[in-house]
């Protein structure tokens, strides 16, 4: 019975009269819609989350495919055969071995400018230049 005179009196019209004299109807809101609109701002949050999910998974996908990829032996070993360095000799085998075994030396040979700035970097790793003279 609470339950039906709640709802009468939901649902009657209520006159409002401005400052100016209009009369305004207004239909109060019946308890039966308060669901929709719950279900609405429910599903407008679940909306908005699944956005923030999505957006960050898209950004760490991002990062993923930006992450720096590691210069292979093979790309820095094609460049020094590019060098006008005898190959075989001592210098070149010096270079290929620190150009094999770190990483944190390959990555900025391959990145360098030009030959000549190339060619005064292996020799800064050897102690020598590229004709064995230290």
């Amino acid at each position: 019975m609470d339950q039906m005179q709640e709802t009468q009196t939901a649902e009657q019209i209520v006159d409002f009269t401005s400052d100016q004299g209009c009369s305004q109807s207004i239909r109060s809101m019946s308890s039966r819609h308060l669901p929709r609109r719950k279900t609405s701002f429910e599903t407008q949050v679940e909306r908005g989350f699944q956005h923030v999910i999505d957006t960050r998974q898209e950004v760490f996908e991002e990062l993923r495919s930006r992450k720096i990829q590691k210069i292979t032996y093979g790309d820095a070993t094609s460049l020094l055969k590019q060098l006008p360095i005898e190959h075989l000799s001592i210098s070149w085998c010096g270079a290929n071995k620190w150009l094999k075994n770190d990483v944190d030396i390959r990555e900025p040979f391959v990145k360098l400018e030009n030959e000549e700035i190339k060619i005064k970097y292996i020799e800064s790793l050897l102690g020598t230049d590229i004709h064995g003279f230290s």
